[in-house]
């Protein structure tokens, strides 16, 4: 082979990886300029004001524990929730204290996850909402102040990039987060 067509070979090879890289590269910044743009957006929607389980609420801090899942609070009190779980797991959210009534738990909008739920406690019973969002969990209290704990629960195995949302409100429809 002459000097010539070596070259004209190895030139042709590295425009071809300069090529590949440029693809992947426009390829993969479009998620990530989405999940990005997404993240900003709902960090900047407001509260629903209907919701008891506010920010002010939250105990919880960012927590890397080493069981595989990463936790961040969001400046609005949603929760991100990324990694795999080598354990079952259960952080504690915060708590409130509400009034005798009906209230509606909902954790998650439009996951569709099975493998982590929010469990909220009242004395010795728990309630539960899935990551599904669009069913919420009814539940009644009998005497004003009662106190309300939220516990993040995640299966063994489970595979999580999600955010939670926590909402407590009163009636026996689901609440959103976001006005």
């Amino acid at each position: 082979m002459s000097r010539r067509a070596t070259i004209g070979m190895v030139v042709g090879i590295a425009l071809a990886v300069i090529l590949i890289i440029g693809f992947i590269s426009y390829a993969t910044a479009g998620f990530t300029q989405f999940e990005s743009k997404q993240v900003s957006a709902n960090l900047a929607k407001k509260p629903n004001p209907d919701n008891f389980f506010t920010k002010d609420c939250l105990t919880l801090e960012n927590s890397n524990d080493g069981s595989g899942i990463l936790l961040t609070v969001n400046d609005n009190g949603s929760i991100k929730v990324k990694g795999t779980a080598s354990a079952e797991r259960e952080y504690v959210i915060g708590s409130v204290r509400l009034n005798a009534g009906t209230y509606t738990l909902t954790a998650l909008e439009n996951a569709g996850l099975n493998t982590a739920y929010v469990k909220a406690t009242i004395g010795a019973n728990a309630y539960y909402a899935d990551f599904t969002g669009a069913n919420g969990r009814t539940f009644r209290i009998v005497e004003d102040d009662t106190e309300v704990r939220l516990k993040l629960c995640i299966s063994e195995d489970a595979v999580l990039n999600a955010t939670v949302y926590p909402v407590i409100v009163k009636g026996e429809e689901p609440g959103s987060f976001f006005r």
